[in-house]
């Protein structure tokens, strides 16, 4: 084999690699930065309250004039503004977790994806082991 070729394979080994422990890391268990989701999850509540809703739905409310700290909380959270996908993966990577004192859990499905709802937690379970 060339010097060449070789140079090629252990590159694209390389980088192989480091695919590999960047998915490792995604795949960990815990959502990445729950920081970011302690900013946004208060003002989803704030917005849709106790009702269920779908992020088809929160991504319309949010491009509501009056929204626009919804807006910037699923900017700052997610990184994009108008995309219910990627909104929803964020958010089933938090599913059932505690952040801070708030929790979203997907209580269903329909034909537009995912059912949410944020929830308040007591405070004692808010800070237990289970809590990020």
């Amino acid at each position: 084999m060339s010097d060449a070729v070789l140079a090629v394979l252990t590159e694209i080994l390389d980088e192989l690699r480091g695919l590999r422990r960047d998915l490792a890391r995604a795949d960990s268990g815990r959502p990445a930065q729950p920081e970011r989701f302690a900013a946004l999850l208060p003002i989803v509540a704030e917005f849709v309250g106790q009702r269920a809703f779908n992020t088809a739905e929160l991504i319309r409310h949010a491009l509501l004039p009056e929204a626009a700290a919804l807006r910037a909380g699923i900017m700052d959270a997610v990184g994009v503004e108008h995309q219910a996908r990627k909104l929803g993966k964020w958010l089933r990577r938090i599913d059932n977790h505690i952040i801070g004192c708030w929790r979203v859990h997907r209580i269903g499905r329909d034909a537009q994806g995912a059912i949410w709802r944020v929830e308040t937690v007591d405070s004692a379970l808010a800070h237990s082991n289970f809590a990020y």
